[in-house]
């Protein structure tokens, strides 16, 4: 993710990095909203949606397995992004 990032810039950038920072943090959550506004950026390259997308899905399945094992702030997360799609 950091190499498909390294060139933007401002809200972009920090964005990525934001993202990056909670995926490595082991932290679903944050990492899968984090995710979802990055890829909502219309300045993103077309390479630069893939690997947020892939980081997405990869992300998504995390969120999953702790939904399932109780994780009350994974259930909110599911359940909201579930219900604004």
């Amino acid at each position: 993710m950091a190499e498909a990032f390294k060139q933007s810039t401002g809200d972009t950038k920090a964005m990525a990095s934001a993202s990056a920072a909670a995926c490595q943090a082991q932290d679903a959550v944050a990492a899968f909203n984090d995710l979802q506004k990055l890829s909502q950026s219309s300045d993103l390259t077309a390479e630069q949606r893939a690997v947020t997308a892939r980081a997405m899905a990869a992300t998504f399945q995390k969120l999953r397995a702790a939904s399932d094992n109780g994780d009350p702030a994974a259930q909110a997360a599911l359940h909201n992004y579930i219900s604004t799609r």
